[in-house]
């Protein structure tokens, strides 16, 4: 076991070891045909990989971006993967958990792995697959719920950040601000 940092939203300490199709072999084969990619690994090193370019793969990549360190990102819709490609952002099409999108993406040389995406059950089995892969892999995942952020963590997960638990602490936050203000609205 190896002790993580903290998120503030979650303890973190490495532990034990829905709804989107896993992209196998001949549909990752087609879809870089499509798109004129090659099914190589990419030749990245101590680089992040996010997974999912929604709001917080976004925000992770612009941050990135500002401190002039590589990434490269797995998304599953392809339309935003060929809006980013114009955009030059490197990026796969493809799961996460799929093994040979990991490889493709550079596990076997990236310092983190971000799991940015909506789908618990992929975030949870790239998890696996990560650390079985690379076990020194830095892997930071979001969940919705804390059940499935403990998972994460028993799953290998050194950092989990858990959707409800941010919310709950946004709540309390404002709630404290309103009661201090001796509760009037106001600013």
């Amino acid at each position: 076991m190896r002790a993580g940092s903290g998120t503030g939203l979650w303890p973190t300490r490495r532990s034990f070891t829905g709804a989107v199709p896993i992209i196998t072999e001949e549909r990752v084969s087609r879809s870089t045909r499509m798109h004129g990619m090659s099914t190589e690994p990419l030749q990245l090193s101590n680089h992040v990989i996010i997974a999912g370019f929604g709001v917080g793969g976004r925000f992770i990549a612009e941050y990135l971006r500002e401190k002039n360190t590589q990434f490269i990102v797995v998304e599953m819709n392809p339309q935003t993967c060929d809006a980013q490609r114009a955009c030059g952002v490197p990026v796969i099409e493809g799961s996460i958990a799929d093994e040979s999108i990991l490889r493709r993406a550079g596990i076997e040389t990236a310092s983190v792995l971000a799991l940015a995406i909506p789908d618990e059950d992929a975030a949870l089995r790239a998890t696996e697959r990560a650390n079985a892969i690379r076990p020194e892999i830095h892997i930071i995942a979001s969940t919705r719920y804390t059940s499935t952020g403990l998972e994460a963590l028993q799953r290998g997960a050194d950092e989990v950040i858990v959707a409800e638990q941010a919310v709950a602490q946004e709540f309390y936050r404002r709630i404290d601000r309103f009661v201090s203000r001796g509760n009037k609205k106001g600013k």
